[in-house]
């Protein structure tokens, strides 16, 4: 949700922003994005910590992740410690997630950000598309668009190299 309480305040709060770096953004759901967002409520109401982790999990890691033999021990141990989690997020907590992102829908006035903006993400996000980054660089007079070549939603960690600098070196220049 970063991206979108990003965009929330240097609409709601220019005065209050320098630049804006929004990953992973979208500018409104679709219907599948509607949906997803309502499935992962339901498999949260429904399935075991450890199989709701593992559809998130599926949701943001690229195929060149779940390939990488550490990457994929990691997230099997992640999914093992989803269900001793002593304080997991509640319910409740994801419904009111669910229905603030679903219920964003700035796309007709995200043209009034006149900030720099980086929008950043990975080409192989199933979570939220090309399209939906693509679809806000382009509403953003000053907006620059970078995805990562086999990198999903989770692409600040799958290419963490590249992308710690990257951000850095671009905040300094805006």
């Amino acid at each position: 949700m970063g991206s979108t309480i990003a965009q929330q305040l240097a609409l709601r709060h220019p005065e209050k922003v320098n630049s804006v770096v929004l990953m992973c953004p979208w500018a409104r759901c679709d219907n599948t994005a509607k949906a997803i967002f309502q499935h992962m409520v339901d498999c949260k109401r429904n399935v075991s910590p450890s199989e709701f982790s593992l559809f998130i999990q599926l949701l943001i890691y690229s195929k060149a992740s779940w390939d990488n033999d550490k990457i994929f021990s990691e997230l099997t141990e992640a999914r093992e410690q989803a269900s001793v989690e002593p304080n997991p997020q509640p319910l409740h907590g994801l419904e009111g997630q669910a229905a603030a992102c679903i219920g964003h829908n700035v796309l007709d006035v995200l043209s009034e950000i006149k900030h720099a903006v980086l929008v950043i993400g990975g080409k192989q996000d199933i979570f939220t598309p090309v399209w939906m980054a693509q679809e806000v660089a382009g509403a953003i007079a000053n907006a620059q668009l970078y995805l990562y070549e086999e990198a999903g939603h989770a692409f600040h960690w799958e290419k963490i190299e590249d992308f710690n600098p990257r951000i850095k070196n671009w905040l300094k220049e805006h």
